[in-house]
């Protein structure tokens, strides 16, 4: 996990009760302790990489007002609301391999708010799954960009999602377990 981000973990991991064997052995204090071992070297590091995140996002960003406005339509706000989130993860946690969309290895990211598709395309493309000359796209006819995910158009959707965000329930289901694959449009006709 990457220290900008431990934070965040830090802040949301539920801890034990304090003074158990299990509150000093839990995820939270470990990732604690790694945060507080700050060395000049690391912090020169830590400060290269948020440069870079910071210049990704302000990329992303571009991409979700140019492809709401090519469109006339969509949620560019809830969009970047959340670019940065999606940046770290998808450029400085996340494993995916986007010439290998489907490949057991990966981690997956689930957009539970659907209606900021336009940030998870954005992302996706500059993550490499598609060109950035499909951004424009959005919303038209006949496009794989849609309003919300479908995850049958697109490599890199994990979930088709809809603007409530009730997609929690279908993320922890069966299919998402290890070895699930995803469905090809042979296999549901």
């Amino acid at each position: 996990m990457k220290p900008f981000i431990q934070g965040l973990v830090i802040s949301i991991l539920p801890l034990p009760k304090q003074g158990t064997k299990s509150y000093l052995n839990s995820d939270a204090v470990r990732a604690e302790r790694r945060v507080s071992q700050w060395t000049p070297e690391r912090s020169q590091r830590d400060s290269a990489q948020f440069a870079r995140l910071q210049a990704k996002a302000k990329v992303v960003r571009r991409h979700i007002i140019n492809s709401t406005t090519a469109a006339g339509s969509g949620h560019p706000t809830s969009s970047l609301s959340a670019t940065d989130v999606a940046v770290a993860l998808y450029f400085a946690v996340m494993r995916y391999d986007a010439k290998n969309p489907a490949s057991p290895a990966r981690d997956k990211f689930i957009l539970s708010k659907g209606h900021a598709a336009p940030l998870l395309y954005a992302v996706l493309a500059e993550a490499g799954f598609f060109s950035t000359d499909m951004l424009p796209t959005l919303r038209k006819i006949g496009s794989p960009l849609e309003g919300h995910p479908n995850l049958r158009r697109l490599p890199g959707v994990e979930a088709s999602t809809d603007p409530l965000g009730r997609v929690c329930r279908s993320a922890s289901a069966r299919r998402w377990r290890p070895g699930w694959t995803r469905p090809t449009r042979a296999s549901m006709s």
